[in-house]
């Protein structure tokens, strides 16, 4: 409830007693809720925790532990933490208040008695505890603040009293409480006195000193102020005179509070008054001081930091006003990023946050630094052998870690060093502090595993085993006894063999578990491989043997019976042994296994040998076979030889393996032990067992072929069999290859072919070759020529030939200069390039005066858009109030004198030929004011091609320089160089806002760059229009012409239907008129026209994307190359942002800031041509803005949601055509950079045959002028930048730091500054200002000489190579001129001085006549040998090259100029462009300004007055009729009185004013003398006021802003609206209409 709802009651109700006293508690009870507000907001400043509200706040101090908490913060050392009761209240809110809680009062009260209050404000312990007397506890709150606030200790208490609101309830609730206490309440404002009686201080001189500050303050006067501030009564400390001014502004903010609240305690009917209740207490003051200070110092740590200038932000830091504590210059680059981020992350500190990072910083780093110590040590200590000693640093280690959870075995000190010490040796390294607590982690644990061993423990054994940190494999918990008892074993054997290390590892722990498992597993299978011998079951067995990996590389089915056999074997020998255990073990399996592998391998050895006895019909492989070690042969004579292989022959003739079958192919083999195998000689297999389908077949084995060697021992007589067994092999062998290569050649029948094509081809190539040979002999023999009859049909094509031939001959040559690498001959095909003619001169001039019309002709269209756009809210406003007519009137003159000048700077233009400059250089002729010229010149050339300064400029934003200032100094782009300029400035200020701004990339987009806004208006200036309206001017034309309504909304489309339906029929349709979307969307004919309009839609937004998606071209090289720059500036701010999202960004230029307001607003951005008076239609915008729409949601990735579902079906197209604008802006940040793109570099400034000019105002050189010297520290921090110089040149005093318009005007002189009646038309005027080049670099005299004879000795070479020819210079020097040739320089001199005599305007050129006066060539090459060898002994050319430089450098010139001439026409061009264009835009313009004239004689004509209304007086003094004129005045004043005022509800309310007190309140409103103007005076309670003048046109233009509240007299609110609606009443007899 707030306090003015209880100060009076309504005029005209009389209240009883009764009554009265209720009001009277609930103003004192709204009170006391506001020194509890006060209370719960300062003790929440000092301990920064939240407090309950107000009106609970009584009890929830009596536990005392918020106070015990207030009175830490204070006496941290009479009361700690550590003794506060219940300090997190949790014992409170279970079981309430209990006896121990008053230990926090007493805590309380001792406190305050030690910081030394005076006892009077102590209260009792039951006041608070037993809750007898709160309100003597909050003023006793109250007191403490303003005693520590008085010591510097604490800030000041709050006065909330008119500002803090309650609720009736809340303050009923509190008046029935204050009852009860039955105590008056205490008297909080004269805190202030009893205190300063209390304390022992000279009282008169402290106040007078206190008395001297606050009038100094009211005064305003600075040095008076810090003048009593530094007198020793006032008691202040810590005055900084250089912040005098925050000082100042300080305590006036704090006095202006201090009266406002004074003010509002004085509606208090108990209120005492007091001298301080509207003066600054010493206490006050000193807290302003040290606000000021401890701000001053804090901005210069953030300023530090934020440039990272270590040193200034140690010096902030250490500042004696701040107090910060313990400061460390090593941790200085720790406190600079520990300060950094938290001016980033929270957009500045405070002192206190300040400390507590100076504490934390220390805090981290002295931790740091003592565990480093004990890493150290621990390193050290594992190159020793004591693992107590290494186990001791550990613990160490770990205590300066409190927050560690991590602990060391002590019994386990042996393991930490020797597991530490091996992986320091693996690494070769010492061990980091991560390191040392993962090991110790680990390692614990580890040992916790001995621990449980040695205990027998199996639970907390596996346990330990399962911690997924020791990371232990194949864990079976069944298995944990084991596990155990295999561990005890090997702890034993640790301690027997006293290891050092005697406590079980990881390796050993893992190693052991596996045996553990293995073991048991291999007692699993053994027995179950037992059973299935003793089956007989050889599958099983085969799976069983498998399925345990022992024979993974095996056939296991194939060689299932043979296991078995050998098992069985195995088992049956241990029984006929009488072993009391016949049953298998693992080890039995094994070498089962390894002898049924040899069994195998034998077996496979001895199929290959039968199968070679079978299958043999070369000798050679009988060799092979007698010598296999599996058959027994006895020594064999070469007759036995032979025979045995006549014999073998003869047995395996009949047999042909190819048609012999598979089950017939088996031969039986008998192994060592007599174990039978099977082998098939065809297929090489092997069974243990015989087959089932195994027939005799006659095949040879082993056995029989050793028999048969056997019997052909016995028979001597086998020559003949041998030798016919060898003719018999010898031709098998030879039958066998033929058939081969026959087979052969029958798979490769293509390839045969291709061979023999291949061939066939080769020879008839030769062939025609020699035919050839021969044609071309009979040609030579018998030659012919062709008849020029022949050539004349193809005259056109060979002239184009011709042509284009010369064209590449002449282009190659051109190429070969600009190398550098051409011979004399061809420089001397380009020499009439250097002649500079007068085509060059009237072009150079054509474009300076076009710079300047487009200059002119933009500014003048800027300030005709703005009186337009005012003009358009003029009319808007006359059609509410009449009285707007004459000064819509004086405004339309106005926009005519804009239109009539202009016009007459044309024809100026127009009569002058082109040939003289408009505007004025500067109105001082004088000395100073050359000096002062060149000043300007020099200034504004550093600004241009230095773009830091102006950079920085954009980033501060000075009101002096709006963006159009810039654009001035550039002369919007309206050559190459400037727009080179222009860009490079871009780059720098983008750069820069980005690096300083930009925190994310939604910043760019929401926010409003000035670089930004900059390159937009530049993109829409000049011939860049043209480009937007190719761009976009034929589709939107296209979609203007279309006849059709693009309306998305349901309900429309649904109502528009309605109409159509019922104006055809004359009927009502029947349906109902209002209706919502979902309803509407189930008609059928509104679902068919919205289909219609999406299709529509579609259509339209895909011929626009793809024709702007088509056309980056169009889109000027500025806006491209911008957005370039962003995306490269933000990759370098976001690294790890996607490209995606950086797309976007560039979207939103390029697209949204760029494209789309021209799409929507086609006529406002020249795309379209319209007439003044045709606009586009409401159906047109909407069309539009539609298509703009879907643009903006395809650029940003954007869809329709469930708000709009009809349209969601858009979403799909959406994405189609998004992925269509990411290929877009990919493609328009890759320009070339601006240097290649306009073909600039360091040297382009000398290249200039012209210099720059700029066009600019007085008021803008001002301006400019002006901001550079505010910010020159920042633009220039370093004392020799080049800024400074110049600045200096303007001489000192004002006329360097505070220039103005007249100092512009008569420099030092005051005498002609009368002489301009209207400054600010004045201001208006442009100059002209060449740019020149303050800093070039100056050469001595002699250098000056010999550059001088070096280009007069060019030029005149150049006059000899015209006439002279010859393979290199010093021959055509040295060779004396033929008469031809003398008689060529003769006709060129005669030309040279007739085009001198024709041209009366002619500049200087390269080739000049006045350094080739000579008439004889060869005198003229007598002075070209003099200068020569004058600069060879100067070291400038040299003959041994044949004066190689000389050529160079003329080679360089036809370059330059050649480059400067076409870049010139291309800059004529585009500016004839612009020209039209802003011609088109001015023409525009003045047809608006006609038909405004036409609108406004109209109203004049049609401006009558009715018998009841009254005419506004035109009060003019002119004359005699001054008097009439006052005397007409008093009639019409209107003499209100405020409560008149308020009833009527155009006085809101007075300031510091009763209501009660407006009857003694009176106003005056009288018309003054200028239309429209009302003079309005005050008296407030019989005291007149000064006199206040209100503009209708200001209050109009009020009301169209939606402005509703004006403040009058600094005191008085008035309400605009009503006042304007009397005004009309009063004055013109108008009131408005209610609609």
């Amino acid at each position: 409830m707030e306090n003015s709802a209880m100060a009076s009651d309504p005029d005209g109700i009389r209240v009883s007693a009764d009554q009265m006293d209720e009001k009277r508690q609930e103003k004192i009870a709204y009170e006391y809720l506001c020194h509890l507000e006060e209370t719960k907001t300062w003790i929440e400043m000092c301990i920064r925790e939240p407090l309950p509200q107000s009106i609970d706040l009584e009890e929830a101090l009596r536990n005392g532990v918020f106070l015990a908490k207030l009175a830490h913060r204070f006496q941290p050392q009479s009361v700690p933490l550590k003794k506060i009761y219940d300090i997190d209240q949790i014992r409170y809110r279970e079981a309430g208040l209990t006896f121990r809680h008053t230990d926090n009062i007493n805590h309380w009260l001792s406190a305050m008695s030690s910081l030394g209050l005076p006892a009077i404000f102590l209260p009792e312990t039951t006041d608070l505890y037993d809750r007898k007397n709160m309100p003597r506890v909050i003023y006793s709150i109250h007191a403490l603040s303003l005693y520590l606030y008085r010591l510097g200790k604490a800030p000041p208490m709050p006065s909330l009293y008119g500002k803090a609101q309650f609720s009736d309830e809340a303050v009923k609730l509190m008046s029935l409480e204050l009852k009860r206490y039955g105590f008056p309440l205490p008297q909080f404002g004269k805190i202030g006195g009893i205190l300063a009686g209390e304390l022992p201080i000279d009282a008169a001189e402290h106040h007078a000193a206190i008395i001297a500050i606050n009038k100094a303050t009211e005064e305003g006067h600075c040095d008076l102020m810090i003048q009593a501030m530094g007198h020793p009564a006032a008691q202040l400390r810590d005055i900084d005179p250089s912040l005098a001014d925050l000082y100042l502004q300080s305590l006036i903010d704090a006095l202006d509070e201090k009266k406002q609240s004074s003010r509002e305690q004085s509606l208090n009917s108990d209120f005492t008054a007091d001298v301080y209740d509207e003066l600054l207490t010493g206490s006050e003051i000193q807290y302003q001081i040290d606000s000021v200070n401890e701000f001053s110092a804090l901005e210069k740590i953030a300023m530090s930091v934020e440039s990272r200038d270590v040193v200034r932000m140690m010096t902030a830091l250490a500042h004696p006003n701040l107090g910060i504590k313990r400061l460390n210059p090593d941790y200085c680059s720790a406190y600079l990023e520990a300060l950094q981020s938290a001016i980033c992350g929270d957009k500045g500190v405070e002192l206190c946050d300040v400390q507590a990072l100076i504490n934390q910083v220390n805090h981290e780093k002295e931790s740091l630094m003592e565990r480093q110590r004990y890493v150290n040590a621990i390193n050290i200590s594992l190159e020793g052998s004591d693992p107590n000693r290494t186990l001791q640093i550990l613990r160490q280690l770990l205590d300066t870690e409190p927050m560690s959870e991590l602990v060391v075995l002590e019994f386990a000190a042996a393991l930490y060093h020797e597991e530490m010490n091996n992986f320091r040796s693996i690494t070769e390294e010492d061990l980091s502090f991560e390191m040392i607590c993962g090991a110790i982690r680990t390692l614990t644990q580890v040992a916790q595993v001995t621990q449980a061993v040695d205990g027998r423990n199996v639970t907390e054994l596996l346990f330990v085993l399962e911690e997924p940190m020791l990371s232990f494999d194949c864990i079976n918990t069944s298995l944990t006894e084991s596990y155990m008892a295999a561990l005890t074993e090997i702890r034993r054997d640790k301690i027997r063999r006293g290891e050092f290390c005697t406590v079980l590892t990881h390796n050993e722990i893992q190693c052991c578990i596996i045996r553990v498992n293995e073991d048991v597993d291999r007692k699993d299978i053994v027995q179950v491989i037992q059973r299935a011998v003793d089956k007989g079951d050889a599958i099983q067995l085969a799976v069983l043997l498998g399925s345990t990996g022992l024979v993974d590389q095996d056939p296991v089915e194939e060689q299932a019976p043979l296991y078995l056999r050998l098992l069985k074997t195995l088992v049956e020998a241990k029984r006929r042994s009488h072993n009391s255990d016949a049953s298998l073990s693992m080890g039995d399996i094994e070498e089962m296994l390894r002898r049924s592998r040899e069994l195998a391998t034998e077996a496979e050895e001895v199929c290959l040998v039968v199968t070679g006895l079978n299958n043999l019909r070369d000798p050679a492989g009988f060799v092979e076979t007698f010598n296999s070690p599996y058959i027994n042969l006895p020594n064999l004579s070469r007759s036995q030889f032979q025979s045995c292989t006549k014999q073998l022959g003869s047995r395996i003739r009949g047999i042909r393996m190819e048609q012999l079958p598979q089950t017939k192919a088996w031969v039986m083999h008998r192994l060592e032990q007599g174990i039978p195998v099977y082998l098939n000689v065809k297929t090489q297999q092997i069974s243990w067992e015989k087959p089932r389908d195994y027939t005799e077949s006659g095949l040879i084995g082993l056995r029989e072929f050793e028999d048969l060697v056997v019997s052909v021992v016995q028979d001597d007589d086998i020559e003949a069999l041998i030798i016919r067994l060898q003719a018999c092999a010898r031709g098998y062998l030879v039958r066998e290859r033929i058939a081969f290569r026959l087979h052969h050649f029958h798979n490769n029948v293509s390839a045969v072919i291709k061979i023999q094509t291949w061939w066939r081809t080769v020879v008839q190539r030769q062939r025609y070759l020699q035919w050839q040979q021969r044609q071309r002999e009979e040609r030579q023999r018998q030659p012919q020529r062709r008849d020029l009859k022949f050539f004349a049909q193809f005259l056109d094509d060979i002239v184009l030939i011709q042509a284009c031939w010369r064209r590449w001959l002449a282009l190659r040559a051109y190429r070969a200069i600009k190398r550098g690498d051409m011979p004399l001959c061809t420089l001397r095909r380009f020499l009439h390039l250097l002649d500079i003619g007068q085509r060059d001169y009237d072009e150079e001039m054509q474009v300076q005066l076009l710079k300047s019309d487009v200059v002119q002709t933009i500014r003048r269209n800027k300030q005709l858009e703005k009186d337009l756009n005012t003009m358009d809210i003029k009319i808007g406003l006359l059609v509410k109030n009449q009285i707007a007519l004459q000064e819509v009137v004086a405004h339309g003159h106005k926009l005519r004198k804009h239109v009539n000048k202009a016009a007459e700077q044309q024809e100026r233009n127009l009569d002058s030929h082109h040939f003289t400059r408009p505007g004025i250089e500067l109105l001082s002729l004088t000395k100073t004011g050359r000096h002062k010229l060149e000043a300007y010149q020099h200034l504004f050339y550093l600004l241009q091609t230095e773009p830091r300064y102006l950079s920085k400029l954009l980033f501060l934003q000075p009101q002096k320089m709006p963006e159009t200032m810039i654009l001035s100094l550039y002369n919007y782009g309206s050559n190459l160089r400037e727009e080179y300029l222009l860009l490079k400035l871009f780059r720098c200020a983008l750069e820069e806002e980005v690096r300083h701004k930009v925190d994310n990339l939604s910043d760019i987009s929401t926010g409003n760059p000035l670089v930004i806004k900059l390159i937009l208006q530049l993109s829409r200036q000049g011939h860049r229009v043209g480009q937007l309206r190719e761009l976009l001017g034929p589709i939107v034309e296209r979609i203007l012409k279309e006849n059709i309504f693009i309306n998305l909304s349901p309900v429309e489309i649904y109502k528009l239907w309605i109409n159509q339906l019922e104006s055809a029929s004359g009927e009502p349709c029947g349906m109902p008129y209002e209706i919502g979307a979902e309803d509407a969307l189930k008609q059928p004919e509104v679902q068919r026209r919205l289909k219609t309009n999406i299709e529509f839609l579609k259509a339209a937004t895909s011929l626009f994307l793809e024709q702007i998606t088509y056309s980056i071209r169009n889109i000027p090289y500025g806006m491209l190359y911008v957005a370039k720059v962003l995306a490269r500036a933000l990759r370098n701010k976001f690294p790890l942002v996607p490209e995606k999202d950086v797309l976007k960004v560039i979207g939103n230029l390029v697209y949204y800031r760029y494209i789309n307001p021209t799409i929507v607003s086609p006529d406002a951005f020249d795309i379209i041509s319209v007439s003044p008076t045709q606009v586009l239609t409401t159906d047109q915008r909407r069309n539009l803005g539609n298509i703009a729409k879907m643009l903006q949601f395809a650029a940003s990735k954007k869809g329709f949601a469930e708000e709009s579902p009809h349209l969601m079906c858009l979403n799909p197209f959406i994405i189609e055509c998004h992925e269509k604008f990411k290929a877009f802006f990919k493609g328009c940040i890759q320009v070339e950079e601006p240097e290649i793109e306009f073909g600039m570099d360091q040297y382009s400034e000398a290249t200039l045959i012209t210099k720059p000019t700029v066009c600019m105002s007085l008021q803008e050189v001002a301006n400019i002028h002006q901001c550079l010297v505010e910010y020159e520290d920042v633009l220039a921090p370093q004392p020799e930048d080049p800024l400074h110089q110049i600045l200096d040149d303007f001489g000192s005093g004002d006329q360097r730091n505070h220039p103005s318009i007249q100092y512009l005007l008569a420099g030092e002189s005051k005498e002609n500054v009368g002489t301009f009646q209207d400054l600010n038309e004045v201001a208006k005027t442009e100059i002209f200002l060449t740019l020149t080049n303050k800093f070039e670099m100056s050469i001595s005299p002699q250098e000056e000489k010999n550059q001088k004879l070096f280009v007069a000795t060019k030029q005149m070479l150049v006059s000899i190579l015209r006439c002279c020819h010859g393979d290199s210079l010093k021959e055509i020097i040295i060779r004396p001129a033929s008469i031809e040739e003398q008689a060529v320089y003769t006709q060129f001199c005669r030309q040279q001085m007739q085009s001198e005599q024709n041209s009366s305007r002619f500049v200087s050129r390269v080739v000049s006549n006045t350094d080739t006066t000579e008439t004889v060539l060869n005198s003229l090459k007598m002075r070209v040998s003099r200068n020569l060898r004058k600069l060879e002994q100067v070291g400038l050319v040299a003959s041994s090259d044949n004066y190689a430089v000389l050529v160079a450098a003329l080679a360089r010139d036809v370059v330059t100029l050649r480059t400067h001439r076409r870049a010139r026409s291309q800059e004529l061009d585009r500016l004839l462009s612009t020209k039209s264009l802003l011609d088109e835009k001015t023409k525009f313009h003045e047809e608006q300004v006609n038909s405004y004239q036409e609108y406004l004689e109209t109203c004049l004509k049609n401006l009558t007055l009715g018998k009841n209304q009254k005419r506004i007086l035109q009060h003019r003094a002119e004359g005699n009729h001054l008097q009439l004129a006052n005397a007409l005045k008093s009639r019409t004043m209107l003499h209100y009185s405020a409560t008149k005022l308020h009833q009527k509800g155009i006085l809101i309310d007075i300031e510091g004013l009763p209501h009660a007190h407006f009857k003694s309140t009176f106003f005056d409103i009288s018309p003054a003398i200028e239309s429209g103007v009302f003079d309005v005076t005050a008296k407030f309670m019989g005291v007149s006021v000064e006199k206040v003048q209100l503009n209708i046109q200001d209050l109009l233009q009020m009301q169209f802003e939606g402005v509703t509240v004006l403040n009058i007299f600094k005191k008085a609110k008035i309400n605009v609206n009503l006042l304007i609606f009397l005004l009309n009443s009063k004055f013109y007899g108008k009131t408005l209409k209610k609609k």
